[in-house]
């Protein structure tokens, strides 16, 4: 039977530098652990090419092909041309109990916004669950965690979502 239950969608948000790809490698072995099979997108948008110029893929991407597939005996790399909605690419990956993006700050996605000013916010109160920030954070209507409580974050999560091993796909 094919997996077609719909995955759980997370943005991990916040500034440049402010640790988000270190807590997405922190908290992905804990989900992991947790049962869940989860995926990982990030939101690339410093202007630079996707793929290196004057590679193969690239010379295929840049000759109009819609897509190029990099590959070796331990996976793949895709590139691909799309129209900027999101569930295109979550599709390619429906073994995925957990979908966690990195930036993604403007969507309407669900978010876990780390600050370095606990102060400040970059994203959409209404669509905030959660602050990771080392400083207390006044009149925080979300929960708040340091950027070290990894078990208690992938907890809130699991909760958050309702997800739990019996929900993984395989």
């Amino acid at each position: 039977m094919a997996h077609t239950k719909t995955p759980a969608v997370l943005a991990i948000c916040g500034e440049k530098n402010s640790g988000k790809t270190t807590l997405i490698t922190r908290l992905v072995p804990l989900l992991k652990g947790a049962g869940l099979t989860v995926a990982v997108f990030k939101h690339h948008r410093h202007g630079s090419p996707l793929d290196t110029p004057g590679t193969d893929t690239w010379r295929f991407l840049k000759s109009g092909a819609v897509g190029a597939v990099l590959s070796d005996d331990t996976g793949f790399m895709l590139v691909k041309r799309f129209d900027g909605n999101e569930d295109a690419f979550f599709r390619l990956f429906p073994e995925a109990d957990l979908i966690l993006l990195e930036g993604y700050k403007h969507s309407a996605w669900a978010k876990i916004e780390i600050r370095g000013n606990p102060d400040r916010t970059i994203c959409d109160p209404a669509s905030l669950l959660a602050i990771v920030c080392d400083d207390p954070v006044q009149n925080a209507i979300t929960p708040v965690f340091a950027r070290d409580d990894c078990r208690e974050i992938v907890d809130f999560i699991l909760a958050h979502f309702q997800l739990s091993q019996a929900d993984s796909a395989f």
